[in-house]
């Protein structure tokens, strides 16, 4: 079965008037979206190893037109939205009573029985294997243009974005990259300049995989599933301008800034209960290896004088330790490498490309080793948490050229930054501080 569409856009009408040029009545927020959605059921052929249903949504171009106003817009929806469901969906956070049973609330989590049969656990994976479901989206090309009240302030595109989700009989498989990133400053006066790009050996800005075994019958210390995370690395540019505009879109967000972040607070209190309460003897088995941004910051919007931080690479993964008594422990080896920083020289008439560089920061690297006790209700022989830091030689050269050009760094963006000050916006910040016990 084959469904087509040929115009799926959206508008924003001209009650506000931003970025509404004379006689327009509304502004095209998404541009119209072809696409060509095929869904294919196999009608039960044993020798065909197809998905039970496969639903394809291939998409061309999609592009966006923001602006600020339709950022306050979707933001306020959004508050909105959560205050209907808090009023239809009464809080069902974690009960804080104490009990009868010795004031801890519910009853501790008990020894995990034996492991699965190894025979058993090979018929489920093989049971896995027929797809019920298989669902993919790409889109080729995806684009957004973002203006303020001043004027245009940035435009992001991306190419070849993939994600799918496969339905297993017992397990779930999600699959997600994307090729290529770039934002281009369009606040200057100047031609456009990227201040978002790949490093120039990478071919995938990022990929994503995770598996979810939903199994109803799992050994006590078998992992939920999997996740494998892939992340190229970034270099920012960030003169001092562009930032100077991006804080006064964030400020001017002002009115509805204060209720986000409570909610967003509330929200993270709910989920860190109910992984502490529910879930701290689960586990993923975790994968990652990120490299992390590069951030180049100019002397000045004019000057090809510039300090580049380069915050390295990062990987994580974990293991499962077995311990006495049918107890476990998650381990987690996480390495921070070649964290360094630089003055350096750029193209400032081009794309910032780094002409010449001086090592200020010499590279150094940061290893942590942390361990979860997956049993701490009842196997005291470990504690709850545990962590170990080992930090690699440490090496500073610094002249006085280089301070020179810190200290007018720092002046350039302040006076970037003091127009946005004077204007007596204060951002209120509500922190929440939680005590994780499991």
């Amino acid at each position: 079965m084959e469904i087509q569409s040929t115009a799926i856009e959206i508008h924003r009408s001209s009650t506000s008037g931003a970025g509404i040029k004379p006689g327009q009545t509304s502004l095209k927020i998404l541009e119209p979206v072809q696409f060509t959605a095929t869904i294919t059921r196999n009608l039960g052929n044993p020798l065909l190893s197809l998905p039970n249903v496969d639903i394809n949504l291939p998409m061309g171009i999609v592009k966006f037109h923001l602006h600020e106003e339709d950022v306050k817009a979707l933001i306020t929806i959004a508050l909105s939205a959560t205050k209907v469901t808090q009023v239809l969906s009464p809080d069902q956070q974690p009960s804080t009573d104490v009990k009868k049973d010795g004031g801890k609330g519910s009853p501790p989590l008990q020894r995990p029985g034996a492991v699965p049969d190894p025979a058993k656990l090979a018929r489920m994976e093989s049971v896995t294997e027929v797809v019920e479901v298989r669902v993919k989206a790409s889109l080729h090309f995806i684009s957004l243009d973002f203006a303020t009240r001043r004027g245009p302030l940035f435009s992001a595109i991306s190419s070849d974005v993939m994600a799918s989700v496969g339905v297993y009989k017992e397990m779930v498989k999600v699959k997600a990259s994307v090729d290529s990133l770039s934002v281009t400053d369009s606040s200057g006066e100047d031609k456009l300049k990227k201040i978002v790009s790949l490093a120039e050996d990478t071919d995938k800005a990022s990929s994503l995989e995770l598996k979810l075994d939903t199994r109803s019958e799992r050994g006590s210390l078998d992992p939920l599933g999997e996740v494998k995370t892939r992340i190229a690395q970034v270099k920012l540019m960030l003169p001092p301008h562009f930032i100077q505009q991006l804080l006064e879109f964030v400020l001017a967000l002002k009115e509805v800034n204060s209720e986000l972040v409570i909610n967003a607070a509330k929200l993270s209190k709910g989920g860190v209960q109910a992984i502490t309460s529910k879930a701290w003897d689960k586990y993923l088995t975790i994968d990652v290896a990120a490299h992390a941004p590069v951030l180049i910051l100019p002397v000045s919007d004019t000057s090809s004088q510039a300090f580049m931080v380069d915050l390295g690479s990062v990987s994580v993964r974990n293991m499962l330790l077995p311990l006495d008594e049918g107890a476990g422990v998650e381990a987690y080896g996480i390495n921070l490498d070649s964290l360094k920083a630089s003055r350096v020289l750029i193209d400032v008439e081009g794309d910032y490309k780094v002409l010449c560089e001086r090592v200020l920061f010499q590279p150094f690297h940061i290893q942590l080793a942390l361990e979860r006790n997956l049993c701490s209700a009842w196997y005291s022989e470990r504690p709850t948490l545990s962590l170990n830091c080992q930090m690699g030689e440490f090496k500073l050269l610094v002249g006085q050229e280089d301070l020179q050009q810190l200290v007018a760094l720092g002046k350039n963006f302040g006076k970037s930054l003091s127009g946005v000050i004077e204007k007596g916006i204060v951002l209120k910040l509500h922190m929440y501080v939680y005590h994780i016990v499991p």
